[in-house]
């Protein structure tokens, strides 16, 4: 699980309705930018670091794109890829680092937007605030409708799901679908959703920032706290040419 949800955390850039900003003390939501780090649990003895970052854009960002930047304890210095937009309006992401460990300590987060207000803030991570992994992921099959449910996660404001598409060694190549959600459970349809035959895993996240909400307007206040996500693998199925059936 650890390095599925790790493509969709840097592949997803999506348009939400939200804005963002400047760093801790402020509260007005007029601000135009907001992020901070946190925690992605897997269920190893140390958390990884995770990001969160979005902005409501006065100016298109293209065809520059802008980064966002950040320094914490150890040296740690990493940037997300380069965002581009040709619109204006409101504009997220969220960003994992599989490889390296949540630190305690002072982070920095900056940005440069062409045309924009630059962002800057500073935070305290603490690794410790983590949130706990979804469990009794379940799967019910019926036809051409599959199922996926979990137990609520204490602390969770919302949930994260993507179809992930399996290679020949059942590796994941990618992601098919992705969903935000306040509720535990997601149905599946091939007739809503139609995917090709072949072998897929769902991925389930939790969230302490409620995604749903967030595309609503002045939402800004959602990434004053340290971000976190807890991630958990779920059940595995195969797609055919009209059903859907279980592989475990």
């Amino acid at each position: 699980m650890r390095e599925q949800l790790r493509v969709a955390g840097v592949a997803s850039f999506l348009l939400l309705g939200a804005c963002g900003g400047p760093g801790e003390g402020a509260r007005s939501e007029a601000r135009a930018a907001n992020a901070a780090v946190g925690t992605w649990n897997v269920g190893g003895p140390t958390p990884s670091l995770a990001l969160i970052f979005w902005a409501n854009l006065s100016s298109p960002t293209s065809p520059d794109g802008f980064v966002l930047r950040v320094e914490g304890p150890q040296g740690l210095s990493k940037e997300s890829d380069p965002t581009r937009s040709d619109t204006v309006g409101p504009l997220f992401f969220w960003k994992i680092f599989p490889n390296d460990a949540a630190v305690a300590g002072r982070y920095t987060l900056s940005a440069s937007f062409p045309g924009n207000a630059n962002f800057s803030r500073q935070m305290e991570l603490n690794p410790a605030n983590t949130l706990p992994q979804p469990q009794n992921v379940s799967l019910q099959v019926a036809g051409n409708t599959a199922t996926i449910s979990w137990n609520p996660v204490p602390g969770a404001r919302s949930y994260y799901v993507e179809i992930q598409r399996l290679g020949p060694n059942n590796e994941v190549v990618g992601a098919d679908f992705v969903w935000y959600t306040n509720a535990t459970r997601l149905e599946l349809s091939l007739s809503r959703t139609p995917l090709p035959p072949g072998n897929y895993r769902a991925g389930i996240a939790a969230s302490n920032v409620d995604f749903v909400q967030l595309r609503s307007p002045n939402q800004a206040a959602q990434l004053d706290p340290q971000f976190a996500l807890a991630s958990a693998p779920g059940p595995a199925i195969q797609v055919q040419s009209h059903r859907i059936v279980p592989l475990e």
